[in-house]
C-alpha cells in the first residue's frame, strides 16, 4: 500500500533531510563551503537512476551509494583539516538511518565525546594503580566516576583485566587495540570512539577514521575527497555549472585545466583576470564559449571579486541554454571575498599543496629556472639551495603556532623569490658573475642575512623571541661551512646515535643534481628537522582533533534538535511544545542545573583584612592586585550565575527569554560562550563552554583560598599565576615588593626560577608558584632543565 510504501522510504527521506541540512550548516565553518538545494537533489537523482529497480535490498543500495557520492563530491572541495569532521557528521546520520534511534548515542555519552563534563568532579572512583601516564590516569578515573554513562562497564573490567588496559593506555595505536569484551551493544564502536577520545586524544583522529570505515563497512568509503581530475569533470559537470580551482597562496591549479584540455581535445580558452581589459576579454569569451562549447578558464577570479558577480548572473541565465559541452573554469585562491552565490553555482576543487620540508623545497626549486642555478660561479647553485631549505623551516614551523612561531606569520613564496633576486645581487657584487668560482669566506653572508632577518623574513616578525629565533636559523644555514664535504643541516637523534634522521647537504652544484637530492628525502619529516622537540607532533594532532570536534558540534546541533525554534515569536510555546525542543531544552536544563549546582554562588570571594586594616592593606601592591582580581571575579561570577539563573526559570517555564537570552541559551546549546563571558579577560580563541567553566572555577577557588590567607602569608603560598586575570600585574606588583624590601631599583631586579619539591620560604626575595607546564624543555632532579 501507498502507507507502507511511505513508512519504508520514511528513514532515507530523513536521512536526506539532514543530508542537506548539514551541508547547508557547512558554511559556518568555513565561507567556502556552500551547497544548493539543486545542487543536493542532483546528486539525488544520479543515485536513483543509477540504482537497480529489481534489487531486494534496494533502499540499502540507495542509502549506501547516496553517502559514498555525497562523501565523494564534497569532500574534494574542503580543507585537509575539515574532512574528517564532514565523514564522521556522514557516519552519524548513516548509524541513525541503519539502527533507528535505539543505535544513537545518548546525551551522556556525547557529553563525553565531546569532552563536555561537570565543572569539578564531585566523586571520583578509586581504580586500580596502573603503569601509565598521570594525566591518563586521570581522565581514565574521571571516565570511570559515578557520573559517566560508562561507570559500571570501565571500573569493574579495569578492575579484572589491568595488563590489558596497560597495554592499551600505552600503545602506540590505542584504537587498534581497545580491551576486548568492554560493551555488549550495538554502540560498542562509538564507545570505543569515547574511550580513545577520552583517555588518549592524540589518537582522536586515527580512531575516527576507523569508526567511519566501520559504520559504513566499507574500507574505501571516499571521505578523504581524493581528486581525479578527469573522471570528475566528465562525469560529475555539465554546463550549466561552473567549476572553480581554489588554492592556497603560491599554488597554481591552472595547469590541470591545461593538460586535461589537451588530453580530451577540447578547445580551451585563457584570460588572466585583475585588470580592466582582463574584464572585456573575459566577457566576450564567456559569451563564445557559451554558443560553441568550448572550455574557457578564467585566472585569479580571486583579484577582481566584485566583478564575478557578473559572470553568477550570467552563469545562472544561461543555465538551459548553454551549449552541453561548455565548461567554465575559474581558478583562484581561497580568497573570503568570493560571492557566495557563485560558489553555489560551481562545482569545488580544492588544491593545498603537501606538506613537509621535500615538498616544500621542491615548490621553491621550482620557480627558479636551471639557468639561473648554474650560472656561474658554481657557488651560486648551493646558495640557492641553502635559501630552499631554509625557507622549507620557516614555512613548516608555522604549523606548530605558537611553538614553532607565537603566531601565524604570513611568509609566502613572494620572500623567497625576493630572496633569490638577494643572492644574485650580493654574489654578483663579489664579481662572481665573471668567475668560475669563489672562495665561501669571500661571499657576504652577513649581508645576505641582514636583509633576509630585517627586510624580507624579517620584516613580518613583530615579536623579539621570533626575531632571535630567526636570526639563529639564519645564521645555522648561511655560513661558510656549509660548503665543506658532510656538511650537516640535521644533526642525527643524539638520543638514538644509529637512527638515520641526520641530514646531510649533497655535494651537487646543478639544478638538477639538487632537484635529484630533494626526492630522495622522505616525503614526512620529524619536527627535529625544524629545530622542534618531537612532543611537538602529539601537540599538533590533539589540536587537530580538538577541532574537528568543535567544528562536528556545529554541524550536529544536538543530533538534530531544532535549537533555532527558541527564534520563534511564542517562545514559551516553541520551548515546551513537545517532540525534539522539549528534549532539547530538558537536555539544557539539565547542564544548567548541575552548573549552578557546582559554581559559587556570586560574590562567593571576600577580602580578609584582620591582620591589617583596609588603608594599611591598600599599601602594598600584591594586595592591591588582588583586590582587582576579587572585584573582577565577583563582577563575572554574579553576571555567570545570573544569566544561569534566568535560564534555568525559563527551561522550568516560569519566566519568558528575551532576546539575549535567546542568544544565549543557543550558545550554551552549542557548548559556546555567550559574548560578554567571553570578552571578560584573555581566554584561547576557540575554547568552549565546558572547558571555561572548569578554567573560571579554579580561578574562583584559588582567590577565595587567596584571600583567605593572611597578607603576609599570601607569596609563601604557590600561587597559580596562569590562574590570575591579570597575570603581568601580579609580576609587577611582585617586583615593587621584593624592591621595596631589598630597598633596590626596579631595573636592578631578575626573575630567576629555582624547583623544588614543595613550597619554601623565600625569605622577602621572591614567591612560590604552582601550576606551570613547560613546553621546549624538560625537568629532572639530577640534571635540572634540559633542551628537548
Amino acid at each position: 500500500t501507498i502507507e507502507q510504501a511511505t513508512a519504508r522510504f520514511q528513514p532515507l527521506a530523513r536521512a536526506c533531510t539532514q543530508l542537506f541540512f548539514t551541508l547547508e550548516t557547512l558554511g559556518q565553518v568555513h565561507f567556502l563551503y556552500q551547497y544548493s538545494l539543486p545542487y543536493f537533489l542532483g546528486i539525488l537523482t544520479d543515485v536513483l537512476r543509477a540504482t537497480q529497480t529489481t534489487t531486494k535490498s534496494r533502499l540499502d543500495d540507495i542509502a549506501h551509494r547516496l553517502f559514498t557520492h555525497i562523501a565523494r563530491r564534497v569532500s574534494k572541495g574542503m580543507l585537509q583539516q575539515d574532512k574528517l569532521m564532514f565523514g564522521l557528521r556522514l557516519a552519524q546520520i548513516y548509524v541513525e538511518l541503519r539502527d533507528g534511534v535505539d543505535g544513537l548515542p545518548s546525551e551522556a555519552e556525547m557529553d563525553v565525546f565531546y569532552h563536555r563534563s561537570m565543572i569539578v568532579p564531585t566523586t571520583t572512583t578509586t581504580l586500580p594503580a596502573l603503569a601509565i601516564p598521570t594525566e591518563t590516569a586521570d581522565r581514565l578515573a574521571r571516565l570511570a566516576s559515578p557520573s559517566s554513562p560508562f561507570a559500571s562497564a570501565l571500573a569493574a573490567h579495569v578492575e579484572l583485566h589491568q595488563p590489558e588496559w596497560e597495554a592499551f593506555l600505552t600503545h602506540a595505536a590505542p584504537e587498534l587495540h581497545v580491551p576486548a569484551a568492554l560493551w555488549d551493544d550495538a554502540k560498542s564502536a562509538f564507545r570505543d570512539l569515547c574511550l580513545v577520545s577520552m583517555t588518549r586524544p592524540d589518537r582522536l583522529p586515527f580512531a575516527a577514521e576507523k569508526y567511519i570505515y566501520h559504520v559504513f563497512n566499507d574500507p574505501s568509503f571516499p571521505w578523504r575527497g581524493d581528486v581525479e581530475f578527469r573522471i570528475q569533470v566528465e562525469q560529475e559537470t555539465d554546463s550549466s555549472r561552473g567549476i572553480l580551482l581554489c588554492s592556497t597562496s603560491g599554488f597554481d591549479a591552472s595547469g590541470r585545466v591545461d593538460e586535461l584540455a589537451d588530453v580530451l581535445h577540447k578547445k580551451l580558452s585563457s584570460v588572466a583576470m585583475g585588470s580592466a581589459e582582463g574584464f572585456d576579454a573575459a566577457d566576450k569569451a564567456l559569451n563564445t564559449a557559451i554558443k560553441h562549447g568550448h572550455w574557457l578558464l578564467l585566472r585569479n577570479v580571486h583579484l577582481c571579486p566584485s566583478w564575478l558577480v557578473t559572470v553568477e548572473k550570467k552563469l545562472y541565465s544561461v543555465r538551459e541554454s548553454a551549449h552541453k559541452d561548455f565548461r567554465l573554469f575559474l581558478t583562484s585562491e581561497i580568497h573570503p571575498h568570493l560571492p557566495v552565490n557563485l560558489v553555489r553555482l560551481c562545482d569545488v576543487f580544492v588544491f593545498e599543496p603537501p606538506s613537509g620540508v621535500k615538498a616544500s623545497m621542491q615548490r621553491s626549486l621550482e620557480d627558479v629556472p636551471a639557468d639561473r642555478v648554474n650560472q656561474s660561479p658554481t657557488e651560486r647553485g648551493r646558495l640557492f639551495l641553502l635559501l630552499a631549505w631554509f625557507h622549507a623551516l620557516v614555512q613548516e614551523r608555522l604549523r606548530y603556532v605558537p611553538i614553532g612561531w607565537s603566531k601565524a606569520y604570513e611568509f609566502s613564496q613572494s620572500d623567497f623569490k625576493g630572496a633569490c633576486d638577494v643572492v644574485d645581487y650580493w654574489v654578483d657584487s663579489v664579481g662572481g658573475d665573471r668567475r668560475a668560482h669563489i672562495s665561501p669566506d669571500a661571499i657576504p653572508w652577513t649581508a645576505i642575512k641582514v636583509i633576509l632577518k630585517e627586510s624580507l623574513y624579517g620584516g613580518r616578525v613583530d615579536n623579539s623571541y621570533d626575531q632571535q629565533l630567526m636570526d639563529t636559523l639564519l645564521d645555522n644555514v648561511f655560513n661558510a661551512h656549509t660548503y665543506e664535504t658532510n656538511y650537516p643541516l640535521v644533526h642525527p637523534s643524539s638520543s638514538n646515535q644509529d637512527a638515520d634522521d641526520g641530514v646531510v647537504i649533497p655535494s651537487g652544484k646543478t639544478k638538477e643534481q639538487f632537484t635529484d637530492w630533494i626526492a630522495s628525502l622522505p616525503n614526512s619529516n620529524p619536527p627535529s628537522w625544524l629545530g622542534l622537540p618531537c612532543s611537538v607532533e602529539t601537540m599538533l594532532v590533539i589540536n587537530q582533533g580538538h577541532r574537528t570536534l568543535r567544528h562536528l558540534q556545529l554541524l550536529q546541533d544536538g543530533l538534530d534538535s531544532v535549537a533555532d525554534d527558541i527564534d520563534d515569536g511564542d517562545a514559551t510555546t516553541t520551548l515546551f511544545a513537545g517532540g525534539a525542543a522539549a528534549a532539547w531544552i530538558q537536555a539544557l536544563h539539565r547542564k544548567v542545573t548541575t552548573w549552578l549546582a557546582q559554581l559559587p554562588r556570586s560574590s562567593a570571594i571576600r577580602v580578609n583584612t584582620d591582620d591589617d586594616d583596609a588603608a594599611t592593606a591598600f599599601t602594598n601592591p600584591v594586595y592591591r592586585c588582588l583586590h582587582r582580581e576579587v572585584e573582577l571575579a565577583n563582577k563575572l561570577l554574579a553576571n555567570v550565575t545570573s544569566l544561569l539563573e534566568y535560564i534555568d526559570g525559563v527551561c522550568s517555564n516560569a519566566l519568558k527569554p528575551t532576546s539575549a537570552v535567546r542568544d544565549a541559551m543557543r550558545s550554551l546549546h552549542q557548548d559556546q560562550l555567550p559574548s560578554d563571558w567571553r570578552t571578560s579577560y584573555a581566554i584561547p580563541p576557540h575554547i568552549l563552554l565546558h572547558e571555561w567553566l572548569a578554567d573560571f572555577s579554579k580561578r574562583v577557588a584559588q582567590l577565595r583560598h587567596l584571600m583567605s590567607l593572611p597578607l603576609a602569608d599570601v607569596l609563601s603560598q604557590g600561587i597559580w599565576i596562569g590562574g590570575l586575570f591579570a597575570p603581568e600585574a601580579f609580576i609587577t606588583a611582585t617586583r615593587q615588593v621584593v624592591s621595596r624590601d631589598l630597598h633596590c631599583a626596579l631595573d636592578e631586579l631578575v626573575l630567576v626560577a629555582s624547583v623544588h619539591n614543595e613550597a619554601n620560604d623565600s625569605g622577602g626575595g621572591g614567591f612560590n608558584v604552582s601550576g606551570f607546564h613547560i613546553q621546549g624543555i624538560q625537568w629532572t632532579q639530577s640534571g635540572g632543565f634540559t633542551a628537548t
